[in-house]
């Protein structure tokens, strides 16, 4: 009999979670004012909080804007940083003593942008600030610490004077422009990179070999860029060493447009890179009509897969992160629900989430938002949690639950869904006794996190940091199913227990 309910229960078990892949909001919060706010990037702190930065606006104008959320949502702080004027954030990193730094654009002292750099405290009070760029328009896109506890920062320039030495071709075009600067944001070196035409960059990280990898677009075919595939836009990443030699360079894409948006290291000289595409052609295997994802695998700077996804309509991914299976989610903005997009709200835009397995196929996908404009800018993946993810909403309905003004700093914590086709069991893992009273002990080497969720997705408690023989206690949990999910230096095992 009891083998006859634990049957039935893995039947059953395994209908729903195929249903509950797609992962639900377990909270969504709008931050800001009464005027335009933006979410540009978010991050998990040394003290497991989110922290995310992007600008506020008020009719004076915009100001960094940086907060840091309990694991519910809840503001532990927040900052607004600059003068009335165009002030707008896109990058933060915590730093080694545990201070964040925050790289954006500013037009407090110039008629035209300059880059914006400011390093603060725990709790977002400035401890130095400072300006870079020249005459015309400059930006800075995204930072890190170095291992010299100063900065680099990645963005694009206008300008061939004042902090900026070179620029090539036209100033009409803007270049990639890198600055590296001490730990008090003294500049080091700066260098411009790209051709005569137009280059933009979004990302920048750290390789596998101690140099730097940037992500971003060149119009170019001369001078730093070599391999466009038109005069349009391709996808261009280069890698830089530590003192801003260009050590190799490689652009991917077709002969319409195509921009990258985001990267992360996924093995040795290995990435994951993501952004929009709008060619049918060269390196782009698909085009579904208009501008799609367009997300792609790069080992030994080769592509290993590639694929395209979303609607009919204007489709980009702005930002990715890795998951703990070797996959990747994926976030940005969709235009409707056709193709590989199932649902749509209606309005100018939607979040689009997705996740991919490791090979480039659609896990799933869900949009988020309203009847309204809802564009995702960033995704981190949270520990124990499942994924936080950010933007702006102009929406006040569906699963937009309290717009304050115009458009909201909109931020959403999803659950991580167990994925029936990842349950298996492993030579490596004991998980005894199941069924169980209550009591479960977990037996593995290596044990990095233990997660356990319910039959619908839904995450219910972790551990991390283990090692040896974990015993967890169910008893106070609802008779049923429940889905262990262990993460081990070997990889992740996810086995089924039955709670009697």
């Amino acid at each position: 009999m009891k083998e006859l309910r634990l049957t039935v229960a893995i039947s059953l078990l395994a209908i729903l979670i195929a249903n509950a892949q797609i992962p639900s909001i377990v909270w969504e919060n709008n931050y800001g004012g009464n005027y335009v706010d933006e979410t540009q990037d978010i991050i998990i702190n040394n003290n497991n909080n989110i922290v995310f930065t992007g600008y506020i606006s008020n009719s004076g104008g915009d100001k960094f804007f940086l907060s840091e959320l309990e694991h519910n949502g809840n503001v532990i702080w927040q900052k607004e940083l600059g003068a009335n004027s165009l002030n707008q954030a896109q990058s933060i990193k915590q730093t080694s003593d545990g201070g964040y730094i925050i790289v954006g654009f500013t037009s407090v002292t110039s008629t035209n942008l300059d880059v914006w750099v400011v390093k603060t405290d725990s709790i977002g009070n400035i401890e130095w600030e400072n300006e870079y760029g020249g005459s015309n328009e400059d930006r800075a896109y995204s930072v890190l610490q170095t291992n010299d506890n100063g900065y680099i920062l990645v963005g694009d320039s206008h300008s061939d004077d004042g902090d900026v030495n070179v620029h090539y071709g036209n100033t009409v075009y803007p270049d990639i422009w890198i600055i590296k600067t001490d730990s008090i944001g003294n500049i080091m070196w700066e260098k411009s990179y790209g051709g005569t035409n137009e280059e933009e960059a979004y990302c920048i990280i750290n390789s596998s070999t101690n140099s730097f990898v940037v992500c971003g677009y060149t119009s170019s075919n001369d001078i730093d860029v070599s391999g466009n595939h038109s005069a349009n836009a391709d996808f261009w990443l280069f890698e830089i060493d530590s003192i801003g030699n260009l050590l190799n360079q490689k652009c991917f894409g077709g002969t319409n447009s195509d921009f990258a948006f985001d990267i992360k290291l996924v093995g040795d000289n290995s990435y994951v890179a993501a952004g929009s595409s709008m060619s049918n052609d060269g390196d782009v295997s698909n085009n579904y009509g208009n501008q799609d994802f367009w997300v792609l695998k790069i080992v030994d700077g080769n592509i290993e897969w590639e694929n395209n996804f979303g609607s009919s309509q204007y489709d980009k991914a702005w930002s990715l992160d890795t998951d703990l299976d070797k996959g990747v989610i994926v976030v940005g903005e969709v235009g409707a629900a056709d193709n590989d997009v199932a649902g749509f709200y209606g309005g100018y835009r939607d979040y689009w989430v997705i996740k991919i397995d490791d090979f480039g196929n659609l896990v799933w996908e869900k949009n988020y938002g309203g009847s309204n404009e809802d564009r995702a800018f960033s995704v981190v993946r949270y520990p124990n949690y499942g994924y936080v993810v950010g933007g702006s909403a102009r929406s006040d309905d569906y699963d937009v639950s309290n717009n304050l003004g115009q458009f909201d700093a909109w931020i959403l914590l999803l659950n991580n869904p167990v994925n029936i086709d990842n349950i298996s069991s492993s030579n490596d893992m004991f998980l005894y006794p199941n069924p169980t009273k209550g009591k479960i002990t977990v037996q593995a080497e290596g044990i990095e996190s233990i997660e356990v969720f319910d039959i619908t997705g839904k995450h219910l408690t972790g551990f991390q940091n283990l090692s040896g023989l974990k015993e967890l206690d169910l008893s106070k949990n609802t008779k049923g199913i429940y889905i262990i999910k262990v993460t081990t230096q070997k990889g992740v095992v996810v086995e089924k227990v039955v709670l009697e």
